[in-house]
C-alpha cells in the first residue's frame, strides 16, 4: 500500500510537471518528493520485515535494518523530512537514521587502537572529524560545476537534435559526442549529490567505523561513487 500511494502520488507530480512546466529545470517538490518516496517506502518494507516476518526469513541485509516496532509521529515524520538529505539524498533507511539520534552510530562502529576505558565500565567514544571527508566532497563537487559551467557551451546536449548533426555527421563522432555531453551532464548532478553527502557528513551521518589505519570512514551511505560509475562499463568487460 505504501509503495502504490508513494508511486502514484509522485507519478501525478510528475505528470504536472509535464503539462504544466515541461522540459524545465526549475527546482520544485518532485526532487525532495522522489527522496521521501525513497525513505518512506523502504521504511514500510523494513517494519513488514521486523513485525510481520520471522527472522529465519531474513536475508543478513534484511536483519540488520529490519524495524520491530511501529515509529512515533514525530520520528517518522523527522525521519521522511530529515533537512540534510531532503533536497538531493542520499535516502537512507530508517534504523540508520534513528542510530545516529540516539548515537548509536558511534557504539557499533568498531574503535582504533587509541580508545581508552572510563573506570573500566565503558569505553570512551571520540567523536570522529568529518573535515577531512567533507573538505574532499565539496572540493570535488565545485571541481565538477566548474567543468559543467565552462564546457556544457561548447558541447550543448541540444545539437544531437540538430538536422546538421543527424545528417552530416559520421557514426563514430555522434558516439563521441553523444558521450562527452551526456557526461557533461551527469556532472551537474554529482555537484549536488556530492554537495549533499558533504552536508550529511558536516551533520555527523555516514559514519562508518575506521579503516586499518584508523582514519574515520565517511562512506556508511552515499549518493554516488562518481568513479565506479563512470567506468562501470569497462568493469562489466
Amino acid at each position: 500500500m505504501v509503495l502504490a500511494v508513494a508511486l502514484i502520488y509522485l507519478s501525478c507530480i510528475h505528470l504536472h510537471r509535464q503539462i504544466y512546466d515541461y522540459a524545465s529545470y526549475t527546482l520544485d517538490i518532485s526532487g525532495p518528493l522522489m527522496i521521501i518516496t525513497q525513505k518512506v517506502t523502504s521504511l514500510a518494507f523494513c517494519i513488514h520485515d521486523g513485525i510481520a516476518r520471522a527472522e529465519t526469513e531474513l536475508s543478513k541485509s534484511q536483519k540488520i535494518y529490519a524495524v520491530n516496532k511501529i515509529p512515533s509521529a514525530l520520528e517518522y515524520f523527522s525521519y521522511a523530512l530529515q533537512f540534510p538529505s531532503l533536497m538531493a539524498g542520499p535516502a537512507l533507511f530508517y534504523k540508520d537514521y534513528i542510530d545516529f539520534i540516539d548515537g548509536k552510530n558511534l557504539l557499533s562502529a568498531p574503535q582504533p587502537s587509541g580508545s581508552s576505558k572510563d573506570s573500566a565500565t565503558r569505553i570512551v567514544v571520540h567523536e570522529p572529524s568529518p573535515t577531512g571527508a567533507v573538505f574532499r566532497k565539496v572540493t570535488m563537487a565545485m571541481i565538477y560545476v566548474a567543468i559543467f559551467v565552462k564546457f556544457l557551451p561548447v558541447f550543448p546536449i541540444t545539437r544531437v537534435k540538430e538536422s546538421d548533426f543527424v545528417e552530416n555527421t559520421s557514426l563514430l563522432y555522434k558516439f563521441w559526442y553523444l558521450n562527452g555531453a551526456t557526461m557533461l551532464m551527469r556532472f551537474k548532478y554529482y555537484f549536488a549529490w556530492l554537495f549533499a553527502d558533504a552536508i550529511c557528513n558536516n551533520s555527523g551521518m555516514g559514519f562508518n567505523g575506521y579503516d586499518t589505519n584508523g582514519k574515520p570512514q565517511w562512506d556508511k551511505f552515499t549518493n554516488v561513487f562518481v568513479l565506479k560509475f563512470e567506468v562501470s562499463l569497462f568493469t562489466i568487460f
